[in-house]
């Protein structure tokens, strides 16, 4: 019994021994889960402040690029940097002609376009298929016949071309026949306005001529394309002489088509490809069937053509509406690059005052980096 009793206590010491290590490693373990927790309720803040300090970091960048923006529009709303000829017609006709706003010519002013030049910029901006025709002085000579022996800016004699100049007298009859809402047709009145008598010649070919009673117009302001934007003027620019991309031709397929001289502005016009236009007037069919190669190349994709080709590429660029106007765009570009490419064919092309104003989109080397003024 004594033994026995010896043996229940000794055995009643280990249980409780056993008990008692048992609480000791609960307790540690406890020790351990809540030492556990701590730390990842510790990392769960660091990671929560961290979240908090990336959008926080978002809103600031957010308020900064917003901010950027408002001093940019405000900067350029103080500042003309327009060199595409986006200036107030009405302004700059009234203070040539007084009293009368419409010295462009009856005919003019009975088939203008309720679109500005604004609508074509849409377009362009949007990747929407359009064509875009200027009619200046030298296509009023041609197409009236009063090119004689005469020539225009770029030396192009009238007399070599009488075919030509037909044609373009029967396009200009034409226009509306077929749905002609993307096609969009400009007459430079400025240069009806300043010689009234070219206003009068033209004015009377109209009459004569009967336009067809679908035309949707003339656009009568304006008289180049915009090709910059108005939300893109005057930005600050952080290297000078950096060349840049024209912001509406940003990710589009351009071709050129014009003088040789414009392949220096491969990154300006982000161009894929150039054709050469010398002799457009005499090489019409060799233009419409080069572009409409350049369009099946990119079967999928709106091909911008840029011609700066005279009323040879206007005729081809018709032409390649009828056909391609679904599909591609077709700008009459005329000679608003050449001074991007350093080339002063026109008093507008004025190189010193380009370099000025628009030096991120000027050939490389047209600019010397001294006369690029940063803002």
């Amino acid at each position: 019994l004594i033994y026995s009793a010896a043996g229940f206590k000794l055995k009643d010491v280990e249980v409780k021994l056993l008990h008692n290590e048992q609480q000791a490693f609960a307790a540690e373990n406890l020790r351990n889960a809540q030492e556990a927790e701590k730390k990842a309720r510790g990392t769960r803040k660091v990671e929560a402040l961290l979240k908090k300090m990336q959008k926080a970091a978002a809103k600031q960048d957010e308020f900064m690029k917003q901010h950027d923006l408002q001093i940019q529009r405000e900067a350029l709303a103080s500042i003309d940097r327009d060199h595409f000829g986006r200036n107030d017609d009405a302004q700059i006709l009234k203070s040539m002609t007084g009293d009368d706003p419409y010295c462009m010519g009856e005919q003019v002013k009975i088939h203008s376009r309720k679109a500005g030049i604004d609508a074509p910029s849409r377009s362009l901006r949007y990747g929407r298929p359009f064509t875009f025709l200027r009619i200046g002085d030298g296509d009023i000579n041609c197409i009236t016949g009063q090119g004689g022996t005469g020539s225009n800016n770029d030396g192009i004699e009238y007399a070599r071309y009488p075919d030509q100049c037909h044609e373009l007298a029967r396009d200009l009859s034409e226009f509306g026949s077929t749905d002609d809402s993307n096609l969009f047709v400009l007459v430079g009145t400025l240069f009806l306005c300043k010689n009234p008598e070219l206003q009068a010649i033209f004015d009377s070919f109209l009459q004569e001529t009967k336009l067809h009673p679908s035309f949707k117009g003339f656009i009568t302001s304006g008289f180049y394309m915009d090709l910059i934007g108005d939300e893109y003027r005057n930005l600050p620019r952080a290297i000078p002489g950096a060349q840049e991309t024209f912001p509406y031709l940003v990710g589009r397929k351009v071709v050129a088509v014009g003088p040789t001289h414009l392949k220096k502005l491969q990154r300006t016009l982000n161009l894929a490809d150039f054709i050469d236009a010398h002799d457009a007037a005499g090489r019409i069919d060799d233009l419409v069937y080069q572009m409409g190669n350049y369009s099946a190349q990119w079967p999928k994709e709106n091909v911008v053509f840029l011609v700066s080709a005279g009323f040879g590429g206007r005729l081809a660029m018709y032409r390649s509406w009828k056909v391609l106007g679904h599909k591609d765009t077709f700008i009459d570009t005329g000679a608003s690059l050449d001074g991007f490419a350093g080339v002063e064919s026109r008093d507008s092309n004025d190189k010193e005052k380009m370099c000025m104003n628009l030096p991120e989109f000027m050939a490389s080397g047209v600019c010397r980096t001294a006369a690029v003024t940063v803002v």
